[in-house]
């Protein structure tokens, strides 16, 4: 294995450790010696590859956040913007609207604390929640808004606020307690069918606020 690579593996195992356990703990509570320990790297590594703890907690972030922003909500239903005048059109990029969370939030190939670690990063103010915000919350929901101005133009922004935090928490709500919900079930995961289900019935909820046809 080349330097290059041998580098970019303790790099990557040092932003996994140090996601796993912010994930389990919170990111006030993750120590280097733990992070050193989850990795198998040396404490020496962290400042070698990333200068301080905090600047490693902000690659974590960023790994976390890598599917949304490789491609964004706006990129991912930019194909169906021509078909916004049509009702089938309206309907479709609605549906897309949710696929696209629950496909970040809940894809296989993806680690589980990329998903947790949101739940952390956003109780407390601080630059890691600012980051968060930034790259994904502000950027989302201003393309959601766009989408339902476009639909319906006299609807208010509050209104807009509103109807997209009753469409999507459902969605977070499934990540928050995810091991609690998945322990009283007795499985091990959401099944495809469970998320189709999920989509299918938040879908339908934003259509009738927007009387759109449901079928």
């Amino acid at each position: 294995m080349n330097e290059y690579a041998t580098s970019q593996k303790t790099r990557n195992n040092l932003i996994h450790a140090a996601g796993e356990i912010a994930a389990e703990t919170g990111f006030s509570n993750v120590s280097m010696r733990a992070i050193a320990r989850r990795s198998g790297e040396n404490i020496g590594s962290v400042h070698y590859h990333f200068g301080s703890k905090d600047n490693l907690f902000k690659e974590v972030i960023k790994e976390s956040l890598k599917s949304w922003t490789d491609e964004s909500l706006s990129e991912y239903i930019a194909p169906l913007q021509s078909e916004l005048d049509t009702k089938q059109g309206q309907i479709g990029i609605m549906r897309s609207i949710v696929h696209y969370h629950i496909k970040n939030l809940f894809s296989h190939d993806k680690p589980v604390w990329h998903h947790k670690i949101m739940y952390h990063v956003l109780q407390y103010p601080s630059k890691l929640r600012d980051l968060v915000n930034e790259a994904l919350i502000k950027p989302n929901d201003e393309t959601v808004f766009k989408v339902f101005k476009r639909i319906r133009p006299e609807i208010k922004k509050y209104e807009m606020e509103l109807q997209i935090r009753l469409t999507l928490a459902p969605i977070y709500f499934h990540v928050i307690f995810r091991d609690i919900f998945l322990s009283n079930s007795g499985v091990k995961d959401y099944t495809k069918k469970y998320f189709r289900d999920l989509e299918d019935k938040l879908v339908c909820q934003i259509l009738r606020e927007f009387n759109l046809p449901t079928n």
